[in-house]
């Protein structure tokens, strides 16, 4: 079958709810006027992570819409790997953004990559938005086990309200000064990258092209990881209405990075590794059970080299397998190479945060 394709971003940030068919069928409309049959939409950002009705409705609205526009055909590439089908789309289900991203930064580089130190000292903890349970909370169990002074962590303080109210309520045992000193105390950051992604969708002014970390959040300087024994990595949390299996940049790169890990998360995130054939180093993801894990790893600095070599080896083989998806898609619907090198081959995705006020 001959296709004639146009690749449309169906993911819009930051667009009130009811202006967001008008924003997307806007780039339909111009594709059916180029005599295109064929859309392939992009939800690569979040892809099926929180599919609700709202999306749910936004996909079958489109889809209905463009049809009477002359548009035949309706691909959806979500980039985190969904377990549903949409009515009236073809579901690419093979394709994983979030490992792309990581591959892409690290596939090049591998030259900078260093061996495991099994002589460092400390482990490394590297956190993001406070308000998780596997964050503000691990972090205080690891403040209480008199463990920070063996990590190199990252914490930032609450910087809007409801994480401020949030991380509050996760502690009740503290009082307001006790509070208070310990996020003093813990936070830390180990460069700048993530203090200048921080405001990221608080405010409609955000500089989406200007932040380093939206340009590679993958990346982390590899010199970070030959000084520090493991990582413990907090994983964003799966909910009851995520459809996916997913991973975020924080587990990709310690692959890359020939970290072992211990694993805070999701017991399904635990669940998806091992199932993808990494080897992993904790059995529980509770956080009490992370605490203990952490401690006898430093105690007891096993010699695990085999594993995190395999561990090197097989991201760099799903990274590559990964990247023959886009091959694959390119020849099967016409796609021009220029539209794949746009969309997909970037280390960053600030190109993928479709706004209104930028």
């Amino acid at each position: 079958m001959n296709y004639k394709t146009s690749l449309v971003n169906f993911e819009v940030f930051f667009v009130p709810k009811e202006q967001r068919v008008s924003v997307i069928m806007k780039d339909v409309a111009r594709a059916a006027k180029q005599g295109c049959d064929t859309i392939v939409g992009l939800m690569l950002a979040d892809g099926f992570l929180f599919f609700d009705n709202d999306t749910a409705d936004l996909l079958m609205t489109i889809e209905q819409e463009g049809r009477k526009l002359g548009i035949k055909n309706f691909i959806l590439i979500p980039g985190i790997v969904p377990n549903l089908d949409v009515p009236g789309y073809e579901v690419i289900k093979t394709f994983n953004f979030n490992l792309h991203l990581a591959y892409l930064s690290y596939k090049d580089k591998r030259h900078l990559l260093r061996p495991w130190n099994q002589n460092a000292a400390k482990f490394l903890f590297l956190g993001g938005v406070p308000n998780r349970p596997n964050r503000i909370n691990l972090l205080e169990k690891f403040y209480k086990a008199g463990l920070l002074e063996h990590a190199v962590w990252s914490f930032f303080k609450p910087w809007t309200n409801e994480q401020a109210e949030w991380c509050r309520k996760a502690l009740p045992n503290y009082t307001d000064d006790e509070y208070n000193n310990f996020l003093n105390k813990c936070e830390n950051s180990i460069d700048d990258m993530y203090i200048n992604s921080k405001e990221y969708g608080t405010h409609t002014n955000f500089d989406f092209n200007g932040s380093i970390w939206f340009k590679d959040p993958a990346w982390v300087d590899p010199q970070v990881y030959a000084n520090t024994l493991l990582s413990v990595i907090s994983e964003g949390q799966s909910s009851e209405e995520s459809r996916s299996s997913f991973l975020t940049e924080k587990t990709w790169r310690v692959f890359a990075h020939r970290h072992p890990f211990i694993l805070a998360a999701d017991d399904t995130m635990m669940q998806y590794v091992t199932s993808l054939g990494f080897k992993t180093f904790n059995k529980s993801c509770e956080l009490d059970d992370v605490v203990s894990a952490t401690r006898e790893f430093l105690e007891l600095r096993e010699d695990v080299t085999d594993a995190v070599e395999h561990n090197y080896n097989l991201f760099f083989e799903l990274g590559n397998s990964n990247a023959t998806v886009l091959d694959e898609l390119q020849i099967k619907f016409n796609i021009d190479q220029a539209d794949i090198d746009t969309w997909f081959n970037q280390t960053g995705f600030a190109h993928l945060i479709r706004n209104t006020h930028v």
